[in-house]
């Protein structure tokens, strides 16, 4: 048995493990009682594209033909189909175009449970999910649906609270070495919360993307290391001959603060025109990285503050065509390409492997930019 348990040293352990999180901030759109409904009986368990497919299906194709906006219509369609694996399978066909049968049980008891406690549209339900407790008004109520699913939808309703799902249990695990009994995890984090300063739907939120991006491994501190490294680089490269990009660049560099963690990078700043006298206006070429949630992914991006003249614009769209990068030439001129790397390193992640990647991506940003503006141009 797990013991029932956690010890100061554990308690402090895992305040300290969510302090150091890079929080961020829940941001939910306004749902409705049906969709509410549904969500919970289909986000556990499932991979999350199935889910959205299913939601994004039942709002575009049945909620508004069908007219399905509240408790008893829902109930009503449920009726038109038998309490059975085929009945219910089809069922799940026309509410959300898939096979998921038992979903559609679920959903049929849940229904059912939550009339019996006079929850009948989203009002109701908001203030039953914000008042409710699992062993008291929940538990074994709904065979099917446990804790997790249950403090799902006190969230979804308003609740600050925070779900025992498979991402919040493996955070703590990692940290104390050990899995805690669902009550007491939840428990643990509600104590923990004033100490940093962080409500508990945010905490769900940021271990959600923490641990589904493993980025336990993840060393931010290699990530200012290799943005630095880059910094130099560009300076020591980006004015030599064989660049081709001979003109004066002057480099900004986002504050460590950003860098960790934020979309933030480089600003590559020529005194003329990277398109030469050819192009009115000026150059500004970007090297960012997408925020953590987003797997700080690098970009290389080209904005101009006027449009490419159409004889220029259309050599430049050429040259570009065959190279994947998203470009328009109104109302100026504007370039994005995705470079398909990423500024997390893990700790193995030696000062000679970081020099290495520096030198690969400073050589991918020369050679697109070579690209873009070919020989001409760069003369």
């Amino acid at each position: 048995m797990k013991p029932s348990i956690i010890t100061p040293d554990e308690f402090q352990r895992l305040a300290i493990a969510v302090a150091e999180l890079p929080f961020v901030s829940s941001q939910r759109e306004p749902s409705d009682y049906v969709l509410d409904v549904l969500e919970t009986v289909l986000n556990f368990h499932m991979q999350t594209t199935v889910v959205v497919e299913a939601l994004s299906y039942f709002r575009q194709e049945v909620q508004g033909p069908r007219a399905l906006y509240d408790h008893h219509a829902l109930r009503a369609l449920l009726a038109t189909f038998p309490d059975t694996p085929a009945g219910n399978q089809a069922a799940s066909r026309c509410l959300w175009n898939n096979r998921h049968w038992t979903r559609v049980a679920l959903l049929r008891r849940l229904l059912e449970f939550l009339e019996s406690v006079n929850v009948t549209d989203q009002a109701t339900l908001r203030t039953w999910a914000c008042h409710a407790d699992y062993a008291r008004d929940f538990k074994h109520r709904v065979k099917g649906l446990g804790f997790a699913v249950f403090q799902w939808l006190r969230i979804r309703c308003g609740a600050d609270t925070i779900k025992p799902d498979v991402w919040v249990i493996n955070f703590a695990r990692r940290v104390l070495g050990r899995r805690l009994a669902e009550p007491l995890l939840v428990e643990s984090f509600e104590r923990l919360t004033p100490w940093v300063g962080e409500s508990l739907v945010n905490i769900d939120v940021t271990i959600w993307h923490y641990e589904k991006g493993a980025m336990a491994t993840d060393v931010p501190g290699l990530r200012l290391l290799a943005w630095h490294g880059l910094k130099r680089r560009f300076e020591a490269t980006l004015t030599s001959p064989p660049a081709g990009l001979g003109r004066d660049w002057t480099i900004q560099l986002a504050d460590n603060t950003q860098l960790r963690y934020d979309a933030a990078g480089l600003d590559l700043l020529p005194t003329e025109s990277l398109f030469g006298g050819r192009a009115p206006g000026e150059t500004r070429v970007q090297l960012r990285q997408t925020h953590w949630t987003e797997g700080l992914m690098l970009s290389l991006s080209v904005h101009q503050t006027a449009p490419l003249v159409p004889s220029l614009w259309r050599t430049v769209k050429r040259r570009l065509k065959d190279q994947d990068w998203e470009c328009r030439n109104l109302p100026v001129f504007a370039a994005r390409l995705e470079l398909e790397e990423s500024t997390r390193f893990a700790q193995d992640h030696s000062l000679d492997d970081l020099n290495d990647w520096v030198a690969d991506q400073v050589a991918a940003v020369i050679e697109a930019l070579q690209a873009m503006v070919g020989v001409d141009c760069a003369n």
